[in-house]
């Protein structure tokens, strides 16, 4: 046992292996209780963003774009103004955020995010967003 964490030390010391430094109460971002809608908030040079991921799909899903090479149909975007688009992605938001009870509300920096057990629905500051859910998604 003594080598194996010496080992480890070692690693970790070289940069070899790297543990997780952001906590999960440091992500901007929450869960549905079911566990299948996941939102997360992003602000960067390029502006501030707010994306949901479902895990589970069971809704039909537009065609594909011909320029997404990418997972299509589960992942939607918005900024601060402007209307909300299905995103072409080749990642998940998908992580241990706080859970978003049924009957909630979530808000951050001009988002609003209401969750329910028909869904989740999100609005930006122009009043565009979707509702979502395993069974349907609507963008307005």
């Amino acid at each position: 046992m003594k080598k194996i964490l010496g080992i480890v030390l070692v690693m970790l010391g070289f940069g070899l292996l790297s543990l997780p430094t952001t906590a999960a109460s440091d992500l901007i971002g929450f869960q549905t209780p079911s566990k299948n809608i996941h939102c997360a908030g992003f602000m960067d040079a390029s502006g501030t963003t707010l994306r949901c991921d479902i895990l589970q799909n069971n809704a039909k899903i537009p065609v594909r774009p011909k320029d997404c090479d990418l997972d299509y149909g589960n992942a939607f975007e918005m900024t601060l103004k402007g209307k909300s688009v299905r995103g072409c992605v080749g990642d998940t938001v998908a992580n241990a955020y706080p859970i978003l009870q049924y009957g909630t509300t979530w808000k951050w920096a001009g988002f609003v995010c209401s969750s329910s057990t028909a869904g989740v629905r999100c609005v930006n500051l122009s009043g565009h967003g979707w509702q979502i859910s395993k069974s349907a998604q609507t963008l307005f």
